[in-house]
């Protein structure tokens, strides 16, 4: 990878097609240090030039902590709303405010600091943000000053030092953990770049202090774009240069050297702009949304295409009007065509919004130059250029080029041209395979191949396998991967280009259950400063509650719409579609014909009506069934096969799910263009009656008032007036307050539709015999309950987080179940109190433990609930796990029939043991359970399952044998000293 030496940086192209310009002397100075410090390796030390390339670009500087509020939850959540906060803090009093910020996170007595003031005067600073007191002293020994004088960091020399010094005071020490996962006995012994690289990337990491594997492969990831020719250069110049003292002369100095290390990162920093509306600025992510679970729509790398700078004489003189001109264009819509402006006069009618995955536009208007029949007329691959401003200083604008697909002349000097945005290489036919990829990552290198940059709501999907593109278009490649994904037995997916180049892919029933209570929208209307008050971008733009409403009072407002359209074609899409479907494939591996059912997600119906059928009406519910044959195919297993294992499901669930949503839709008319929102975004909206009648009383349409999902979001101009139009669709019309009590509609009837072919729950219980026509009822199972006696007191000692709607949770005996949401699964109260006791005594051990499977009713379909503290909990029967076993559909294991499982008594935990069968077993965790749990009151009681117990507290008196005896082939393994434990 070449690189060349100009004005003493080096210049060169990363892997993303983008130029990169480092300091030259920075790089020397860290290939000096690390020589100085004994580091000899080259593979090492190329991986930890990689690093800061990703990490600061080899500039140092402050950490930025000038996070709004919302930015300071998002950032620092223990410390605004978590363990760490401070009672009377409040994150909008810190907005904005980074010296307030630092010694509130980072002040006493965190990292050595005594003082007020040490958070701030210890913030990050230098190359790979050395931060806290502490960490000043402990890198800092080599550097004179620097504990009385941190802004030291931010020159190159102090820099390099604390920086290599990073890594040999720390990790690489760690010889231990070096040879554990890499082989080696030292860094000095590394000779592969690549791994070399993902040793400095996990140290960087702590050697995974909580780090996932997918923030590592990430950073990884962004490291590689410039190992390759920093590599090169090394070769080069193996040496280095002695890194320059600390110029100690003054803090004026060290200011003006932070103000020229800020312009420099400002001019390497070219990128687009993420596409988050509510990014904040600080310090550099290493990982999408700085390593925290990803919650919304969030960037994971921006786009190396842009479009082509709009340059043009605004005929102003004054630098004031230029700004002025500057600023208020594209407030109506500006269009560049072959080097002159269509005027927003001329324009008859105007268009931009989302045909498939693209964007395209539609316009008519007139030729007033009448230059369109002579050198104006179009070419092939003639663009047209596109500009709408958002009017706010956090809002992004749109700027993008269109290829002209049609052009028209309508005579009288009237042409109507339809562009579709310019994306050269997504066009292009292509022969291309990603071996051993989720649907997730191929579209991550798809999407860097053309040029253009991904965006998601998720981390990743669960669907590895090799995507080949036989030649068709690059589009049509992606359509072909998103309609072939799979999230989770829950999702479905679907993918877009936004109008900022990001392909976005989006789990849209993790959207469609996301909280948006909390979520707001910037104002964003911009035209302060035609009154003379300049917009200050130091201050934080008004904001409101994210809604969008016809209320009158709203008029003015950019969330308000003035008119609307509703579609009902319920009944339509399930007389085209159906209600389910039937699809079948064969398994040349397995040699087995599989048949599965498929039914679109709903909610379990307590507050919504359910819109698939007459409620009265089930012979035509379960007969209205869609039958496909998906073909011959090899489940992706180790590497084997042509397909992922979950792809016959994700065929017809993606399609079903995708056809359900669009029953209702609404399309609203905003009179002032909102540039918070985006497609596949959940917002709540609020239609209200614009006047009384005899039969409308209520100020708000209560049945189709609620959460919407956009599905397209148009930009309109008619008429010398500009308009957005909103489409968004909902899955389930509202019940309401009267209906409450009322018998639910139909939920998903078929336990076996709507759920993924893998049991994500450990093995179940005990083998059942084949289902009869006779098969035992709830009502015929014997009882096996332990009571609910919680007091409150106990409650609030352990933090139970109760489950809503706990009325709908009966056990075997149809007995109400009081249950609470712990490690993400249901779990009855009386159960989770002893489970944390048992916790907390094995974490003092230093043995971590979590449920896998808790609470499960017998029958009916799989449920979503909320807890009291608003999370998720999903609670699976156990009759989707044993139909599952019994129709031998992949991943499911044996399986209790309904009724027989003491899951459904509430008394059964899964823990994660892992299991020796399945070469997974954590011994350290198994043998701390089978020698303890008893004490607690829990003990195991499937011979064939190490991860099985029961709080059977009267039994567990007994010891860890008390229901299977200490035998091998119970799996309590003499290896492990569990045959022989002696119970005082």
């Amino acid at each position: 990878m070449p690189y060349e030496i100009k004005n003493g940086n080096i210049d060169a192209k990363g892997t993303d097609g983008k130029k990169k310009s480092f300091n030259k002397q920075a790089v020397d100075a860290i290939i000096g240090e690390c020589k100085r410090r004994g580091v000899t390796n080259k593979y090492i030390i190329a991986g930890i030039l990689a690093t800061v390339s990703k990490e600061s670009g080899f500039v140092p500087q402050n950490e930025n902590l000038n996070y709004s509020a919302e930015g300071l939850r998002k950032i620092f959540p223990s410390y605004f709303g978590g363990k760490n906060t401070k009672p009377g803090t409040n994150a909008n009093d810190y907005a904005k405010k980074p010296e307030k910020i630092a010694n509130y996170v980072y002040g006493p007595p965190r990292g050595g600091h005594k003082n007020p003031g040490d958070g701030w005067k210890y913030r990050g600073r230098g190359f790979n943000q050395i931060t806290f007191k502490g960490s000043y002293e402990k890198y800092g020994k080599n550097i004179p000053g620097l504990v009385e004088n941190p802004d030291l960091l931010n020159q190159v020399g102090p820099a390099a030092v604390s920086c290599v010094a990073f890594y040999v005071e720390g990790d690489f020490k760690s010889t231990k953990r070096i040879k554990s996962k890499f082989g080696k006995s030292s860094v000095n012994d590394f000779n592969d770049w690549n791994q070399a690289l993902l040793c400095i990337i996990n140290m960087t990491a702590g050697f995974g202090n909580g780090t996932t594997d997918e923030v590592v492969r990430y950073n990884y990831d962004k490291a590689k774009i410039c190992h390759g020719f920093l590599i090169e250069y090394l070769e080069k110049n193996p040496q280095g240069t002695t890194a320059p003292p600390p110029d100690n002369t003054s803090n004026v100095d060290n200011k003006a050297q932070e103000q020229q290390n800020q312009d420099q990162a400002a001019q390497q920093s070219n990128d687009t702009q993420q596409n988050d509306t509510s990014s904040d600025s600080g310090s550099s992510n290493n990982s999408p949304n700085n390593g925290q679970p990803i919650k919304n729509l969030t960037q994971f790398f921006a786009p190396s295409l842009a479009p082509k700078e709009l340059n043009f004489d605004s005929g102003e003189t004054g630098k004031n009007d230029k700004e002025k001109v500057s600023k208020q264009l594209g407030y109506m819509p500006f269009i560049w065509y072959n080097g002159f402006q269509i005027a927003y006069q001329d324009i008859s009618k105007f268009s931009l919004y989302h045909k498939g995955m693209l964007p395209v536009v539609e316009m008519t208007f007139i030729d007033t130059q009448g230059v369109l029949r002579e050198d104006g007329f179009p070419h092939d691959d003639t663009i047209i250029s596109i500009y709408l401003n958002s009017k706010s200083l956090n809002l992004r604008s749109i700027h993008m080029d269109f290829k002209i697909l049609d052009f028209k002349d309508n005579g009288s000097n009237s042409y109507t041209v339809v562009g579709i945005c310019d994306i050269p290489q997504i066009y292009l036919k292509k022969f291309s395979s990603y071996n051993g990829k989720t649907s997730h990552e191929a579209l991550q290198e798809v999407a860097k191949q053309v040029g253009i940059g991904f965006c998601s709501n998720i981390q990743n999907s669960d669907d590895k396998m090799t995507w080949i593109n036989t030649g068709f278009k690059i589009i049509e490649f992606i359509e072909n991967i998103i309609g072939n994904s799979y999230v989770s037995e829950t999702s479905f997916q679907y993918c877009y280009v936004d109008f900022y180049y990001n392909l976005c892919y989006m789990d849209l029933n993790k959207e469609m259950e996301r909280d948006v209570t909390n979520d707001k929208q910037v104002v964003g209307f911009g035209y302060k400063f035609l009154d003379g008050k300049e917009e200050n971008p130091d201050t934080d733009e008004e904001t409101i509650d994210l809604i969008l409403t016809n209320e009158k009072t709203a008029k003015e407002s950019i969330a308000f719409f003035s008119t609307f359209e509703l579609v009902n074609k319920s009944t339509r899409v399930s007389l085209d579609k159906s209600y389910r479907t039937r699809s079948k494939f064969y398994d040349t591996i397995s040699k087995e014909l599989l048949v599965f059912d498929v039914e679109s997600q709903t909610s379990d119906g307590s507050k919504s009506i359910i819109l698939k059928g007459a409620s009265n009406d089930d012979k035509f519910f379960q007969d209205n069934t869609s039958n496909i044959w998906i073909g011959k195919q090899d489940m992706y297993d180790d590497g084997k096969g042509n397909v992922h294992k979950n792809y016959n499901y994700s065929v017809s669930q993606n399609r079903i799910n995708l056809d359900d949503i669009t029953k209702i839709s609404c399309k609203l008319h905003l009179p002032n263009n909102n540039f918070n929102l985006y497609i596949y975004q959940k917002v709540p909206i609020y239609f209200m009656p614009q006047k009384e009648t005899p039969t409308i009383k209520n100020s708000v349409y209560k049945r189709i008032s609620g959460d919407w999902l956009i599905t397209n979001i148009g930009f309109e101009f008619e008429g010398g007036k500009s308009h957005q139009v909103v489409t968004a669709v909902k899955r389930e019309l509202s019940i309401l307050p009267e209906e409450q009590g009322e018998s639910k509609p139909r939920s998903n009837s078929n336990a076996n539709n709507n759920e993924n072919n893998v049991n994500e729950l450990s093995p179940n219980d005990q083998a059942a015999p084949e289902p009869t026509s006779n098969q035992p009822s709830q009502s015929t199972v014997q009882p096996q309950s332990t009571p609910s006696v919680i007091d409150k007191e106990t409650a609030s000692q352990y933090k139970l987080d109760y489950i809503l709607g706990a009325e709908a949770f009966k056990d075997n005996n149809k007995k109400v179940r009081k249950l609470v949401g712990l490690d993400g699964v249901a779990v009855d109260e009386v159960v989770a109190v002893a489970y944390l006791k048992m916790k907390e005594a094995a974490n003092k051990e230093g043995i971590k433990i979590s449920i896998t499977s808790g609470f499960r009713p017998a029958y009916g379909p799989n449920l979503t609930a909320k807890t009291e503290k608003g999370k998720t909990i999903k609670i699976t029967t156990q009759e989707y796990l044993y139909n599952g076993w019994i129709a031998k559909k992949p991943g499911f294991n044996l399986a209790a029939a309904p009724g027989q499982s003491n899951h459904g008594n509430g008394i059964a935990l899964d823990l994660t043991t892992g299991s020796r069968k399945k070469r997974s077993l954590n011994s350290s965790v198994y043998k701390w359970l089978v020698n303890n749990s008893w004490k607690f009151g829990f003990v195991r009681a499937v011979k064939t399952e190490e991860w099985h117990f029961e709080y059977k507290p009267d039994k567990a008196k007994l010891g860890p044998y008390a229901l299977i005896s200490s035998s091998e082939s119970n799996l309590f393994f003499s290896d492990l000293g569990l045959n022989n434990i002696k119970v005082a």
